[in-house]
């Protein structure tokens, strides 16, 4: 399942000597948070240092995308899975991931939300 995530960055960029930069799309951001888990970084990094012979610290992002007009995205409503992909980066949650190894698979906005 990482190697599925992992294949949808859109370009690397080496950053240190022993540090590289893996940037996807904002569409793959879901991509890009399965493998900043700590779990996953872990394998990355043991890979690339394997291969490249040293030891490899591995960092990622997502690009940021605007629209033709060159106004940023977030000027737009938010989708559910950006407000998924918000909720996603809470240490409240991060931390259960890591602690309990859950997924985020549905977020339910409040009520008297407006």
């Amino acid at each position: 399942m990482l190697g599925e995530h992992a294949r949808q960055f859109h370009r690397v960029e080496l950053v240190e000597a022993n540090r590289i930069l893996v940037c996807f799309r904002p569409r793959y951001a879901v991509a890009k948070s399965y493998c900043q888990r700590p779990e996953q970084v872990t394998h990355i990094e043991q890979a690339l240092s394997a291969v490249v012979g040293q030891k490899m610290r591995v960092d990622f992002a997502v690009e940021e995308d605007t629209l033709d007009q060159g106004t940023p995205l977030a000027t737009r409503s938010i989708t559910p899975q950006q407000r998924m992909l918000e909720v996603m980066q809470e240490p409240m949650i991060r931390r259960a991931e890591a602690l309990f190894g859950a997924q985020v698979v549905r977020v339910d906005d409040p009520a008297n939300r407006k």
